[in-house]
């Protein structure tokens, strides 16, 4: 919260109230997206919810309406294909839920503003860059454990469905395979260059489970770690 600087949790918006929401804010928010302005819309998103206190539903009625706006403009664009990008979690207020404070609340709007209009715009890039980006993040992380396709659809603010189905046709593969690919080739690279034990070969891949990283390896290799 400016300028205060404390972090306030969803509970704590009941000392707040404000009913009306900032009409003038969300017309110069639609004129932006419309024009394809994408650094003046995340300057309005950021000063919007970073000048304006309200209850927890008013916070979440903000959100919305928001994504509704991004929602009924790129459709002007691209048609209703935006709608399955951005998912009901998004258009629901639902992943409001998943947001600790009100900085990552900002943060994952304007990553959805972003990712949206690089669906229908060239100056901020299209959905195959998008797809590049989250290919790149695979091969830079694939052994964290917490790495998967729901994850990657978080971070990225894409529904689940769309950068599943958009990854295979893009790629020719499926996120959890090239992950798994990742894994099992480097998995190789440590058995044969390091003395690391099989245990600890598997925790350096982001396997949890070693006996799901032994039928993995066997898999895609043809035989176990061990031989």
């Amino acid at each position: 919260c400016e300028p205060c600087g404390r972090v306030f949790y969803w509970d704590e918006w009941e000392n707040f109230t404000t009913t009306n929401l900032p009409e003038e804010d969300l017309k110069l928010f639609q004129s932006m997206i419309a024009a394809g302005d994408l650094n003046q819309a995340l300057i309005t998103v950021r000063r919007i919810f970073t000048e304006i206190p309200g209850t927890a539903q008013y916070i979440r009625m903000l959100y919305v309406e928001l994504i509704c706006v991004l929602a009924r403009t790129c459709i002007k664009k691209v048609g209703g294909s935006v709608v399955s990008m951005l998912g009901p979690e998004c258009l629901g207020g639902g992943i409001i839920d998943q947001f600790a404070n009100r900085e990552e609340l900002i943060e994952n709007l304007c990553r959805t503003i972003t990712t949206a209009l690089s669906y229908w715009m060239e100056a901020t890039g299209d959905t195959r860059s998008v797809l590049q980006n989250v290919k790149s993040y695979i091969e830079s992380n694939f052994t964290s454990s917490e790495i998967s396709t729901n994850y990657l659809s978080n971070k990225f603010c894409i529904s689940l469905g769309y950068l599943s189905t958009s990854y295979k046709k893009e790629f020719g593969f499926t996120i959890s395979k090239h992950i798994i690919s990742l894994r099992v080739d480097y998995a190789k690279k440590l058995i044969a260059e390091t003395s690391l034990s099989i245990l600890e070969v598997a925790e350096n891949n982001g396997f949890n489970n070693l006996s799901y990283f032994m039928r993995t390896f066997k898999k895609y290799v043809g035989c176990t770690p061990t031989e």
